[in-house]
């Protein structure tokens, strides 16, 4: 593991999780913990900092190949020989299976204090298909016997059909962990503490590329023009932003790959999908949705009968196939800066998209903070027949609209105009009150002569404050 970290930044909470577990180990209770998120997200990341803080432990990382079962349980033995040598009460066998290797493990905790980290441990299931039911095996005998070993095993892995399998009801590691961490991409909110709050708006287009990856957005060069990162980052043939999400496509069924690029690509509704994909599609949706790359999304306390609308969930990938995916051969060849000219007004789209994601996320904070606001619902809502309307930010208290919002990515202030606008939305919306809020978000702002107790404007600068 390196040893010359970078800071980690917001996952504190996680950290503390990671704290807790230790402490029951220290006490005698051996601890098994998964660690699953999407590649990038800062799995290993989360792990290293852990494990350096932890010198009265011994560890073990093993980064997991797809090497075949005799090669990697070598290559573990040599590791953990070289761990142990200095300890004459400790002699390691070879290791002929899986089985005996996890029971050397444990036996090691005897005589030192172990944590064993295998990451990347899908690949270990590819190569050998009981490998996760091995691990059950083991950790329900040292539970049998009530071991007191203080042994940790932490397995990590991206979010992988194989992984949902193993730990989901029926698999074999259902209910095994003591503790699990699922990592997700950071809100926007989220990345804004993690870059250290640079200008607003710059930093709403990097989110708008990067998505709340911590790699990426370490990558963005906040000194530069917006246009200046994106060729380098994104329209450069080897770039990160071009090359990561072919990455996990790369590890996806096909037919999981196609129904993302039909989504990506504004195909929302089943019907739609299953004439893209050709084929039944239930299957890769709850693949796609249990990953965490697809959103079930409706209006704002929408029946249960209401026809489903599929959004991509992650930013990264939404900038990806909106505005990425159709020209890599020309990236690739070196005309990034004409994909970039020639996808300008898909760009300028999903930074309005993003900020109106970014516009919600502050509202939710809002009405937490607002005792004539608190315990509203915020989400998005539209009508789903007759005339439409759609409202970027709808309140519901109490089954109620309370509060209607709308984000504009815009330099002009919000007038007249966009009030009474907003304002023929009540109408439509669910049992309006009698003077609901009116929020506005807006690079801009809201003209003064506007502003009330119930007409409220805000900046991008004051989402981020």
């Amino acid at each position: 593991m390196n040893n010359k970290l970078l800071p980690l930044r917001c996952r504190e909470n996680e950290m503390i999780q990671l704290e807790k577990l230790l402490d029951r180990a220290k006490g005698g209770k051996p601890q098994l913990l998964t660690v699953l998120g999407h590649r990038r997200v800062g799995k290993t990341f989360l792990i290293s900092h852990f494990l350096a803080r932890q010198s009265a432990w011994k560890t073990l990382y093993f980064e997991a190949t797809l090497s075949s079962t005799s090669s990697e349980l070598k290559r573990l033995n040599q590791e953990l020989r070289l761990l142990t040598s200095t300890d004459n009460r400790i002699s390691i066998p070879n290791f002929n299976d899986w089985e005996s290797a996890f029971d050397t493990l444990h036996l090691v905790s005897q005589f030192m204090p172990l944590i064993v980290v295998i990451d990347e441990i899908s690949y270990l299931a590819e190569s050998n298909k009981p490998f996760f039911s091995i691990i059950q095996l083991f950790w329900d005998r040292i539970s049998k016997y009530e071991s007191t070993n203080q042994f940790i095993l932490i397995l990590s892995g991206s979010l992988t059909r194989t992984m949902e399998l193993a730990i989901g009801p029926g698999g074999p590691l259902f209910n095994r962990p003591t503790e699990k961490i699922k990592l997700h991409p950071f809100t926007c909110l989220q990345g804004y503490e993690f870059v250290s709050r640079p200008d607003p708006t710059a930093y709403i287009e990097a989110y708008s590329a990067c998505g709340g990856y911590p790699l990426h957005l370490d990558k963005w060069d906040f000194a530069l023009p917006t246009n200046e990162n994106l060729l380098n980052l994104a329209a450069s043939p080897g770039s990160l932003l071009l090359e990561d999400a072919l990455l996990l496509f790369s590890y996806m069924p096909s037919n999981l790959s196609t129904l993302l690029s039909a989504i990506g690509k504004g195909m929302t509704k089943k019907s739609e999908l299953s004439n893209e994909v050709g084929k039944r599609i239930d299957a890769s949706l709850a693949h796609a949705i249990s990953s965490d790359l697809v959103i079930d999304y409706h209006p704002l306390k929408a029946p249960k009968k209401q026809t489903s609308t599929y959004r991509l969930k992650d930013t990264y990938l939404r900038f990806w196939f909106l505005v990425l995916s159709s020209y890599v051969q020309q990236i690739e060849a070196g005309l990034g800066k004409s994909v970039l000219a020639a996808s300008a007004s898909e760009w300028s789209k999903h930074v309005a998209n993003t900020f109106e994601d970014a516009a919600r996320e502050h509202a939710i904070k809002l009405v937490d903070s607002d005792v004539n606001l608190r315990n509203s619902l915020v989400g998005e809502w539209w009508t789903t027949s007759g005339q439409q309307c759609q409202v970027d930010v709808l309140g519901l208290k109490e089954n109620k609209t309370i509060l209607l919002g709308e984000a504009k990515w815009r330099l002009e202030p919000i007038g007249r105009r966009d009030i009474e606008k907003l304002g023929k939305a009540i109408q439509f919306v669910p049992n309006p009150v009698p003077d609901p809020y009116i929020y506005f978000w807006s690079r801009g702002g809201l003209q003064d002569k506007f502003k009330s107790d119930r007409i409220k404007g805000f900046t991008i600068s004051d989402i981020f404050s």
